[in-house]
């Protein structure tokens, strides 16, 4: 789970990810991070397991409710992608403590992001990242309808 300092240049609209989905289709890898053990740090499990399970994409897709990608093995699950699929595009999708307790909308990023980012070995990752900011503000109600929301826009630019 990344904290939230965005740097305005890197964040993408919904558009130009979207249109990204839509050029790259048959060439993204997505990395689903979090621990479906804490509700806070679950979106991208739970994002995994919809693509994976749901909505049935033919990307690969790392990381589940069932597999988490987690600070414990997320250096393991980076060296892999990046040796299978070193030719892909790399979608990191992952939850983000933020400061800013209204913003619960997702963040799309473009270029690499730091997982697990209070580890001081985690390595970075990705040509995109999609975040959720997390805050007080926010439950697991609404992380679940965030993940749904997000897997309805990747499978509406995937199965095209």
């Amino acid at each position: 789970m990344e904290y939230v300092n965005i740097i305005e240049q890197n964040i993408l609209s919904l558009q130009r990810f979207e249109n990204f989905l839509k050029d790259n289709r048959q060439n993204i890898v997505f990395m689903c991070v979090g621990n479906s053990d804490v509700w806070y740090d679950c979106f991208g499990p739970i994002v995994g397991s919809l693509l994976k399970r749901k909505y049935n994409i033919s990307n690969y897709v790392y990381g589940s409710i069932e597999r988490d990608i987690r600070q414990s093995n997320l250096n393991l699950y980076i060296d892999w992608i990046q040796k299978k699929h070193f030719d892909s595009q790399i979608v990191v999708i992952d939850a983000a403590v933020s400061k800013k307790s209204s913003n619960t909308g997702l963040v799309f990023k473009s270029g690499s992001i730091k997982c697990a980012y209070y580890s001081s070995d985690s390595k970075k990752i990705g040509d995109y990242s999609v975040m959720l900011p997390i805050s007080e503000s926010i439950d697991y109600v609404c992380v679940v309808e965030k993940a749904i929301l997000l897997c309805d826009i990747i499978t509406k630019y995937i199965k095209m």
